[in-house]
């Protein structure tokens, strides 16, 4: 692969980056905000509603990773 195509390939794989560490940011905030709920509150539909999207979130979270992963070798350098 040329260089300027295994550049273009690692801007990609930086986006990807920020997106994914985004994406577990506002994981992070979903689970806060559940786990702030009064106790009788998160066993109700909204709360099991909630730990699910944040739970979403981190799968999606790790398959951003798993890209990453891939990127990461198709931008190395041929020996």
């Amino acid at each position: 692969m040329s260089m300027s195509r295994r550049y273009r390939v690692a801007v990609i794989k930086n986006d990807i980056q920020d997106l994914a560490d985004r994406l577990l940011g506002v994981a992070s905030d979903q689970r806060e905000a559940f786990e702030n709920l009064p106790e009788s509150l998160q066993t109700g539909p909204q709360a099991e509603s909630m730990e699910d999207l944040a739970y979403a979130m981190d799968e999606a979270h790790g398959d951003l990773d798993n890209v990453l992963g891939i990127l990461a070798d198709i931008a190395r350098p041929a020996e």
